[in-house]
Order: C-alpha cells, then sequence, then structure tokens
C-alpha cells in the first residue's frame, strides 16, 4: 500500500467514526510519515510500524478528549428530505430536456443526411 492510499483509508476511516476535525490527525500522520522518509526510511517499514488504518482509528477512538461530530439534527434531516422532494424531479426534468436535444439534434442530422442522399440519387 502506498502513502496516499494508506492516508486516503485514514481519512474515511475517521470521518465516517465521526471523528472532530479528522483532517488534522490525517495532516499530523502525513507529517510523521514525510519526516520518517525524509530519514531515509522505507514507507512500506513506516506504514508497517504505524499500523492499519482501522488500528489507529480505534487508538484515536479511545484516546482521552477525542471530540466526535454530532448526530443529525432533525433541522438536517428536514433539509435533505426537501433537497430530495424537490431536487429529484428537477433532475428528471433536465434529463429528459438533454434527451429532447439530443434526439433534435439527431433528427436534425438524419434529415440532413437523407436529403443530401435524395439530391445525389437525383443528380
Amino acid at each position: 500500500m502506498n502513502k496516499n492510499w494508506y492516508l486516503w483509508r485514514l481519512s474515511w476511516r475517521l470521518f465516517f467514526a465521526r471523528v472532530k476535525h479528522h483532517r488534522a490527525y490525517v495532516n499530523d500522520y502525513r507529517k510523521l510519515i514525510e519526516e520518517r522518509e525524509a530519514r531515509g526510511e522505507r514507507t512500506s517499514v513506516i506504514l508497517t510500524d504505524l499500523g492499519t488504518p482501522k488500528e489507529i482509528c480505534a487508538l484515536i477512538l479511545k484516546q482521552p478528549g477525542t471530540e466526535l461530530r454530532h448526530k443529525w439534527t432533525w433541522q438536517e434531516i428536514l433539509v435533505v428530505f426537501f433537497l430530495l422532494l424537490f431536487g429529484i424531479p428537477l433532475l428528471l426534468w433536465l434529463f429528459y430536456f438533454a434527451l429532447a436535444v439530443f434526439l433534435v439534434v439527431v433528427g436534425l442530422v438524419l434529415v440532413g443526411w437523407l436529403i443530401a442522399w435524395l439530391v445525389r440519387k437525383r443528380g
């Protein structure tokens, strides 16, 4: 596993564990890895020493003082509900509009091709 993939997995683990300021933790680990790489250590050895992203996430969650993001409030759930309620029909309308424009363009191209073919056949 390379460094970027490792840090990406760590970031997502911390995000889904609802750790507040998860990017700060990832940046700290990035700096730690880069410092050890600057001293000449191999990346694979560094990542093995640190443990898996799952293990690091568990350690961070066990630390006293680790802040977690709040769960969704009813207001946030209501906003998402209304966005879905009114957003999905809008997206469908946009899709059908784009499909109609595409079909008109294809139709015009076919009519132009048919006219050119008829002109060549008669002339």
